[in-house]
């Protein structure tokens, strides 16, 4: 049986909060969302990029 983890991606310059998911393999995740494709009505994929093409990334931590 494979381990869920639940994790959430903070904005590295508010400290927020913007995204709880869960995932199997959270290190393939995380670096699985530099590659995204912004999807039409996708605010968590329009932040990823919009923090990206600022030279930062979303920090992760893993949450339960």
């Amino acid at each position: 049986m494979c381990k869920v983890s639940i994790y959430c991606l903070i904005d590295p310059v508010s400290q927020q909060i913007r995204y709880i998911g869960k995932s199997n393999n959270i290190a393939k995740r995380y670096l699985g969302t530099w590659n995204i494709k912004i999807k039409e009505g996708k605010r968590k994929d329009k932040w990823i990029k919009s923090i990206i093409k600022k030279g930062l990334k979303p920090e992760v931590e893993i949450i339960d």
